[in-house]
């Protein structure tokens, strides 16, 4: 190979190369953006990197969870264990209801939603990704007790009302009752 075509090659390489440092650098700053919280979790689900939003919520920084178990955040591990026996084989799970920890042990509820990465065929890691519903589930907690007061109330009232119709029902039926004794008394003077 000619001298020329040699640093021609090694430019392109170089060329390349500074792409795909461009390319990585775009990819972790998307990732860090991201508004939802975001693991990237090993094939074994060791946790690789998490996002900023991560951070933000569960109150651990990098450091301190980047190589852990992702069974670390949740209290639930007979549960987590389940989903991770059967993400190699659905490759993604949606909506699942999890209990999550954060470093101050605060408890918080979370939707989670699972993916396998894969190459070739071949499961190499796995996505996590989970919204904080705490507040919505107190929410519905707190319509749900205060549907069953409502209809509490409500079964109340119509049983108060049965008991009036039934009573001016009874009454009515004696003035009709009094009303035809009367007229009979009438007629017989």
């Amino acid at each position: 190979m000619k001298q020329s075509e040699l640093k021609k090659c090694k430019e392109e390489l170089s060329d390349l190369q500074g792409e795909l440092n461009k390319l990585i650098d775009y990819i972790n700053s998307f990732f860090d953006f991201l508004p939802i919280p975001v693991c990237d979790l090993s094939s074994t689900f060791h946790i690789i990197q998490i996002n900023k939003s991560v951070e933000r919520l569960t109150g651990f920084d990098a450091l301190e969870i980047v190589g852990e178990h992702v069974e670390k955040l949740f209290p639930e591990k007979e549960k987590v264990q389940n989903l991770i026996s059967l993400l190699p084989k659905k490759k993604e799970l949606d909506n699942k209801e999890l209990v999550l920890i954060k470093k101050n042990k605060e408890k918080i509820i979370i939707n989670s939603f699972w993916a396998a990465r894969v190459k070739e065929e071949k499961v190499e890691g796995f996505f996590l990704a989970f919204i904080d519903i705490t507040f919505l589930k107190k929410v519905h907690e707190e319509m749900e007790k205060t549907i069953k007061l409502r209809t509490q109330e409500l079964r109340n009232k119509v049983e108060e009302l049965e008991k009036f119709q039934k009573i001016a029902i009874g009454r009515e039926l004696k003035m009709i009752e009094l009303k035809e004794e009367i007229r009979k008394l009438k007629e017989g003077n």
